[in-house]
């Protein structure tokens, strides 16, 4: 082979040999680049899971014997929670007053008296003199709860549907919330050996239902408790109307706060102003003493129990509620027949007044739930 020859081949060899290296090259980079974006994406997950089980914490019942944190996780039903999902917290500051109330609403005042705080008395006028914001609540009697010992943890309240009894259908979770916060006066469920239930209505604001519901429930003869906030009171005539017209037909009232906000978030200060100025309101326009509180999103704390109880009031939760808050409103029958299949004994239903769901299907709900068995209580005002 002479030299010409055989520098061609190592000018080939040598060329091979880079090419070689500048394939391998390319796949070494490759691979490189690869596991980078893998690396990303894994690393992205994990601050996503990060992110979800910290939101998750926040939210947690604190205690994994909760039967209702199996629910928390995998699921508390939408339809036994409320966490805030009144749609009165979607509502501007100043409410808009509706129109003027129906011929019924403005027959209330001669409505005989039926007040359910055992006065025979009429309903005060309202008076024209503005009711101040209370800051202190002087007025109410004092149970010895020292507040800043107490946790402040947030709970959300809510059954898991799983945990329902297949034959009463009452919520078997009620048993382990009244485990740990059952010294605080609260109610989550009324007697389950008797077939009584008990109609709740939440009113964040004025709305164009509330005199047709009352018309069902005294053609039905059906007392219902109403959780009234400071936006519904603040209402003009429409809603005075409407007060008194509970107040007179024997319903039962109780305080909703005055901004619909979740009470583990405000100053010991603030949680009073919130609950004690609907009730001095109350008090002073309809001459009617409040007994009853309902937390705005059914979110509380173990501070917020003590608060309630301190105020001489009875915080009131819910065995039964659904989606009926939502500005698409849930379909009636359907609606109905979820109403009807949950009937229990003691159960305290939670349902807002602002639904046309709700007023469409209420006097049909009633005339079932009496055909199984049951009929109508008026809330308790006494402690447990």
């Amino acid at each position: 082979m002479d030299r010409e020859e055989r520098d061609r081949r190592e000018i080939e060899e040598r060329a091979a040999r880079k090419k070689e290296q500048r394939e391998a090259q390319m796949k070494k980079k490759k691979q490189e680049e690869q596991m980078m974006i893998g690396g990303g994406i894994i690393l992205l997950a994990v601050l996503v899971l990060i992110i979800v089980l910290v939101a998750r914490g926040c939210r947690s019942r604190k205690d994994p014997a909760n039967p209702a944190n199996t629910s928390e996780t995998g699921q508390v039903s939408a339809d036994s929670t409320e966490k805030d999902r009144d749609t009165e917290t979607l509502q501007p500051e100043t409410p808009q007053v509706s129109e003027e109330p129906d011929a019924a609403s403005q027959s209330a005042d001669t409505q005989p008296s039926g007040d359910p705080s055992g006065n025979t008395d009429a309903p005060q006028t309202p008076s024209s003199d503005p009711v101040t914001p209370a800051t202190q609540a002087a007025d109410y009697p004092q149970t010895n709860w020292d507040l800043n010992t107490l946790d402040n943890t947030p709970v959300y309240f809510g059954y898991a549907e799983v945990n329902r009894d297949p034959v009463t259908h009452i919520p078997t979770d009620w048993a382990w919330y009244e485990s740990k916060w059952g010294q605080f006066n609260v109610d989550w469920i009324q007697d389950t050996s008797q077939n009584i239930i008990y109609l709740t209505m939440d009113e964040g604001y004025p709305n164009e239902y509330t005199s047709t519901i009352l018309d069902i429930l005294a053609e039905k003869n059906v007392k219902a408790c109403f959780f009234l906030t400071q936006m519904f009171l603040d209402g003009g005539e429409q809603s005075d109307a409407q007060i008194r017209r509970m107040i007179n037909e024997g319903h039962v009232i109780g305080s909703h706060t005055v901004h619909h906000k979740s009470m583990p978030s405000l100053s010991i200060e603030e949680q009073t102003s919130e609950i004690v100025t609907v009730n001095n309101t109350i008090r002073e326009r309809f001459g009617y003493e409040v007994k009853l509180f309902r937390f705005p999103e059914g979110v509380y704390s173990d501070r917020c129990l003590g608060l309630v109880d301190n105020l001489g009031l009875k915080t009131c939760f819910w065995s039964y509620a659904y989606n009926d808050y939502s500005e698409e409103q849930p379909p009636v029958e359907e609606s109905l027949q979820k109403a009807i299949d949950a009937l229990h004994p003691g159960a305290v239903y939670l349902l807002h007044a602002n639904s046309s769901t709700n007023t469409a299907f209420l006097s049909r709900w009633i005339d079932a739930a009496r055909a199984q068995g049951f009929e109508f209580g008026v809330y308790p005002l006494t402690a447990n």
